[in-house]
């Protein structure tokens, strides 16, 4: 999936690459899931990087991350948000 992220170095008896507020992750590895905590990471730090851009005056950076928000954002709201149960919950096979 475009523009979404997942954490990666866990096995199936180890998960601390994202912190314990994670486990359990699915129970198959598969480079088909993505994670919902590490995708907000990626939205909170491209905003804040975009606006230390700004400050600095570092205008083509400061768009490059803006546009990088965006899309982050976006695929946040399509992959990640479950209407059924109107929670946003990671993506993976189970």
């Amino acid at each position: 999936m475009p523009n979404t992220f997942r954490w990666q170095g866990r096995t199936l008896t180890y998960c601390l690459t994202s912190g314990m507020d994670d486990y359990p992750r699915a129970p198959f590895l598969t480079t088909s899931e993505a994670h919902l905590d590490l995708q907000v990471w990626m939205i909170v730090s491209s905003r804040a990087i975009s606006r230390v851009a700004k400050i600095l005056d570092k205008t083509e950076d400061a768009e490059h991350y803006a546009q990088n928000l965006a899309k982050f954002t976006e695929a946040l709201y399509e992959n990640f948000w479950d209407d059924s149960r109107q929670i946003y919950d990671d993506f993976y096979i189970d």
